[in-house]
């Protein structure tokens, strides 16, 4: 069985010989590992594939996958969710994280742009709120749109290049594409403090912005799927649990668009992965009405995956949750303890995949996610 080929077998909740490996985001520990800042993952992308394949070289792989593949985009990773961030090298020390500055970069009256174009054309307008522009660049590219085009392109070479560099190693990347929920999106291009008093002032507002998010958002998964040739895309899930708002406000602005667009990417071929930050117990069991063996939901370690395990009962498959605390400040022994228990109880008849609670940790001790990674490979269900 090829690696591959064991990650679908979870992802369908068949059991297998031993859980998959999927640890996220894996670009930042590699940069650290190889003596890189945050600044030159950012500057120098070739630079951090590099890093990446070295890492995974000293580690004998880190798994079955490499979960993406063209490092940290940060321009996207702005325009997807609408929001300003501040760059190492260029706003922080060069060794400094990336900072996303929590502002209300979308004014509540832009809300009926967005209702009347849908998300693409509104993020076009709002483009020039959150990212620099300079005039050079307006003069080079003409406009905002030939820009944005220009920006995408540049991406999907990275993207295509390396995914070729990992397939002439013999590993195929997972994920090949990346959308936010409308509301993950709205909350983040809001702030989260404004978002939340849209949802009490004006929500029937709030509902009409999240549909008509909606189609755009669901086509750019396709499109970036179909673009990437990688039938899996991460829909980012981190402010609509029941750790933020009530039921009533999730079965109202989230799960309704959350359903459609989980359909739809089913349809189309494509393994929808929910990217779920902080403590989703409360919203769990509307997840048995996706379509059975069909999507990962990937926690954080704020959500109890063994909780998880027991409501979901391998209807969806479960994907983590190697906590970032264990990895920087445990023993490997801890890390071992941890990695057996969840392999033996959240693993138990298949639906499960190793992985990071979030994203790999850039101060991770190397011994610790050695020992993660062995921990998995040397076991048998």
């Amino acid at each position: 069985m090829t690696g591959i080929e064991r990650l679908k077998a979870c992802v369908a909740c068949k059991e297998v010989d031993r859980p998959g490996i999927l640890p996220s985001y894996m670009d930042r520990f590699s940069a650290t590992q190889e003596g890189l800042t945050f600044a030159d993952i950012l500057e120098q992308p070739d630079r951090a594939s590099e890093a990446m394949r070295k890492t995974w070289d000293k580690l004998g792989s880190w798994g079955d996958a490499v979960y993406y593949a063209g490092g940290t985009d940060i321009y996207y990773l702005s325009i997807k969710h609408l929001t300003r961030i501040k760059l190492p090298g260029k706003d922080l020390p060069r060794d400094s994280y990336w900072q996303i500055l929590e502002a209300p970069n979308v004014k509540r009256e832009d809300y009926d742009l967005l209702i009347n174009k849908g998300w693409n054309i509104f993020s076009l307008e709002m483009l020039p709120r959150i990212w620099e522009i300079t005039d050079l660049e307006i003069k080079q590219y003409g406009t905002i749109a030939s820009y944005h085009k220009a920006q995408a392109e540049r991406s999907l070479k990275q993207y295509r290049r390396d995914t070729e560099f990992w397939r002439e190693k013999g590993v195929e990347v997972f994920v090949g594409a990346s959308v936010p929920s409308p509301q993950m999106g709205l909350s983040c291009a809001r702030s989260l403090p404004e978002y939340t008093l849209d949802l009490y002032e004006i929500p029937d507002k709030v509902e009409a912005a999240t549909w008509a998010a909606l189609p755009d958002l669901i086509q750019n998964g396709i499109d970036g799927c179909k673009a990437t040739g990688i039938p899996c895309v991460a829909v980012i899930l981190e402010r609509g649990s029941g750790a933020y708002y009530p039921l009533s406000f999730f079965e109202r602005f989230e799960f309704p668009q959350l359903k459609k667009m989980i359909e739809a990417f089913v349809k189309n071929g494509i393994t929808p992965l929910m990217h779920l930050d902080t403590d989703w117990t409360k919203n769990l069991p509307y997840f048995k009405e996706f379509p059975k063996g069909k999507v990962i939901a990937s926690l954080d370690g704020t959500t109890n995956i063994f909780n998880a395990k027991r409501i979901l009962q391998n209807h969806v498959c479960l994907m983590g949750d190697v906590p970032a605390s264990l990895l920087v400040a445990g023993t490997p022994g801890e890390v071992e303890g941890y990695v057996r228990r969840l392999m033996e109880d959240v693993g138990e008849q298949g639906g499960f995949i190793l992985g990071t609670g979030c994203s790999m940790p850039p101060n991770a001790k190397f011994e610790n996610v050695k020992v993660m990674i062995d921990t998995c490979k040397a076991y048998r269900s």
